[in-house]
């Protein structure tokens, strides 16, 4: 069985970890920049994004955990923010570990938090792919996301 629940405030340091790890190498291929210098801006981007942890105003942090006979596995993270105005929620992490994709578990994570949001009245999600995750566009698109628009970059130097 899958089920969501909230991220603890002792798990936040491993997630920042996959965060960092994960995030860093996309910026690096997608802005075709330095690997070190990706993952000092991913760090970056989570401490200013997340400055008080699961404790950041408007942010849920969410651990996506697996029972299977009878032990409960970590496999992924979702992180999402809900914009009360417009009744939408972005998600702007979702994770689930190399090991256990493919397995239907995204699918059902993703249900599982429309679900959730439904119940809280939300009605819109939205998220960001980056270019060339073809497995994460495949899943948004057989979910029902549509694209909503197209992300450019032109690096006028190295940095």
């Amino acid at each position: 069985m899958l089920y969501l629940r909230p991220m603890k405030e002792d798990e936040f340091p491993a997630y920042r970890d996959c965060f960092v790890a994960d995030y860093g190498e996309e910026i690096a291929s997608t802005y075709r920049k330095d690997k070190a210098q990706a993952l000092v801006t991913a760090s970056k981007e989570i401490e200013k994004d997340l400055p008080d942890g699961v404790e950041t105003k408007d942010n849920t942090l969410l651990c996506i955990d697996l029972e299977e006979r009878g032990e409960t596995k970590l496999i992924g993270y979702l992180w999402y923010a809900i914009n009360a105005e417009e009744h939408s929620a972005f998600i702007y992490d979702f994770f689930i570990h190399p090991g256990r994709r493919g397995q239907g578990y995204g699918k059902q994570s993703i249900k599982l938090l429309e679900e959730s949001l439904t119940r809280q009245k939300i009605g819109q999600v939205k998220l960001r792919v980056a270019a060339g995750n073809d497995r994460a566009l495949g899943l948004y698109k057989e979910m029902g996301f549509f694209i909503t628009g197209i992300n450019m970059a032109r690096n006028l130097r190295d940095s």
